[in-house]
């Protein structure tokens, strides 16, 4: 049963979802994710929260350490999916990459990175997330002019505007705002002098709220951030970023976690959507290369 969330507007309708992503920078889709599977994914987020890894490979969870407060402290996973088979399912859920790759007009879609977002309840100021885009963080990883990328951010609890819900300015990734800010900055009204916003800009901020199991698209350049939850629940995600089959990865850029190198490894990346059409080209040009290469 879909919640009624005050501010949630999904769009069905391809082309008119479409054409909001291309001017406003986001659009919300429909709640695709049902109620089983939900409780299926909050079942797993909680086993890799307590460090159960169902795969005995670990997650990457560089924001937490013992000690951290979680009544507090936003807590962020990297890589989630790699510890656990229900959540790599959630990565890969096929609803979900259908409406995303009609939208994008993609006919591949790679999820190269992905987090696992707990923000407690009780209003605490160290769970916002300061206004930033993401290609500020990816955009190395990938060859100059190839980085086609967007986050898939899916709500796995009832978000609402309490709840510290990811802010969108809308039509800021037409702004060229450069480096993009970044996860730490202050969210203090001062954004037009630190991120050198147009003077002829609106600073536009369209909180991200929704029901449990739907979700939203965002444009790579498009800045966005989120204030405390202070409301009586945590707010639960993830954040699936994902690249269509124009990106060309460049290993050898994060010295930590080389992002781009992992991208040839199936269970780290999964593709989560391939067009049949470019899967039988492709494997058509591979044929020919081996072709060449032996002759």
């Amino acid at each position: 049963m879909i919640q009624n969330i005050r501010g949630y507007s999904p769009i069905v309708e391809i082309p008119s979802a479409r054409t909001q992503y291309l001017s406003e920078g986001f659009v919300q889709g429909p709640k695709l994710v049902s109620d089983s599977d939900l409780q299926r994914y909050n079942a797993a987020f909680d086993a890799v929260m307590q460090g159960e890894w169902e795969t005995g490979k670990p997650p990457r969870d560089e924001w937490w350490e013992i000690g951290d407060d979680a009544a507090k402290k936003l807590r962020k996973i990297d890589q989630p999916h790699v510890s656990d088979r229900t959540l790599h399912d959630a990565v890969c859920h096929s609803g979900i990459a259908q409406w995303t790759a009609n939208i994008i007009g993609a006919k591949k879609l790679r999820a190269f990175a992905v987090q696992l977002l707990h923000k407690p309840p009780g209003g605490d100021p160290s769970a916002q997330i300061g206004w930033h885009h993401d290609f500020r963080y990816w955009g190395p990883w990938f060859e100059p002019d190839t980085c086609e990328a967007f986050t898939i951010w899916v709500a796995l609890s009832d978000v609402h505007r309490d709840s510290g819900p990811m802010c969108f300015v809308r039509g800021s990734h037409q702004w060229e705002l450069g480096v993009g800010g970044d996860f730490s900055d202050e969210i203090d009204g001062k954004e037009h002098e630190r991120y050198n916003v147009p003077e002829d800009a609106k600073w536009d901020e369209v909180p991200d709220v929704m029901p449990a199991g739907a979700f939203s698209l965002h444009h790579q350049f498009l800045f966005h951030g989120s204030r405390p939850n202070t409301s009586d629940s945590a707010r639960r995600s993830l954040a699936i970023h994902v690249c269509t089959q124009r990106a060309v990865p460049k290993p050898g850029v994060h010295a930590e976690y080389d992002y781009a190198a992992k991208m040839s490894d199936p269970w780290e990346c999964p593709t989560i959507y391939c067009d049949d059409s470019f899967d039988r080209v492709n494997a058509i040009n591979r044929v020919s290369d081996n072709s060449i290469s032996n002759s």
